[in-house]
């Protein structure tokens, strides 16, 4: 039996085991080229956009409080300025989570699926393209939701106390979808994957923070979203074998 520090680390862990299980496969390193590549474009215009755009509008947004006095200005616009940073930070990493998402989703699906020819015990269930056409649809889907709940985040970030739980319910969707595509290989309904995601709460909290940390440099997540599919796919392996 595991306790919850030992199940909290193993998720916290799995995308090292994913960039591992990247660099033992001459195939899911094929797989992993353009999704690397394209991180790469969301990495670069992550830091352009962040010191060309994304400043400058916060600072925009605070010289409406300047008519506050000198000392209580200071103290507001930091505080505002910090939640600004938070909130813009969040959007910006859900919309370039969506992106990459429909783009990469392909590759994703081939490398979740490849993780389970060699991981899994029975295999994969169903063919190659059923899953990549089934993955693409629900990534347009999610769309929709991914609007809502950054939109819900975005309000939240500007409230102290809630922008620290708005950020970390962002990540932890993110957690939980890297696991889709594992989802979907084993014909999980809606109803079993939010069981197994409860049930297994505590490894994706763990996963949750390893994707905080990684995004602390902007863009760098989506450099390593391979490593976090195939980890996230081994990880759901795993626990469905024990």
């Amino acid at each position: 039996m595991m306790s919850p520090i030992d199940k909290f680390i193993l998720g916290f862990v799995s995308p090292f085991k994913g960039l591992r299980l990247i660099f033992s496969s001459k195939k899911k390193f094929m797989l992993s080229i353009f999704p690397f590549l394209f991180g790469i474009v969301i990495f670069a215009g992550g830091f352009f956009w962040a010191f060309n755009y994304m400043g400058g509008a916060v600072d925009g947004w605070l010289r409406q409080f300047e008519i506050m006095s000198g000392a209580l200005f200071t103290v507001a616009s930091f505080f505002m300025a910090l939640f600004s940073w938070v909130a813009f930070f969040t959007v910006a990493f859900l919309a370039s989570y969506v992106v990459m998402s429909i783009f990469g989703g392909p590759f994703y699906s081939m490398l979740a699926e490849d993780v389970f020819k060699t991981n899994s015990i029975s295999g994969p269930k169903g063919g190659t393209f059923r899953l990549i056409f089934t993955m693409l649809f629900l990534s347009i889907i999610k769309i929709s939701i991914f609007v809502m709940v950054g939109l819900a985040c975005f309000i939240m970030s500007f409230i102290p106390i809630l922008n620290i739980f708005s950020t970390y319910l962002i990540f932890l969707v993110v957690a939980f979808d890297c696991s889709d595509y594992s989802f979907e290989i084993d014909y999980l309904s809606l109803r079993q994957r939010f069981s197994f995601i409860f049930k297994h709460f505590w490894e994706y909290s763990g996963m949750t923070l390893s994707i905080m940390c990684t995004s602390l440099i902007p863009g760098s997540f989506f450099l390593l979203l391979p490593a976090f599919i195939c980890g996230a796919t081994e990880m759901y392996i795993q626990l469905e074998n024990k």
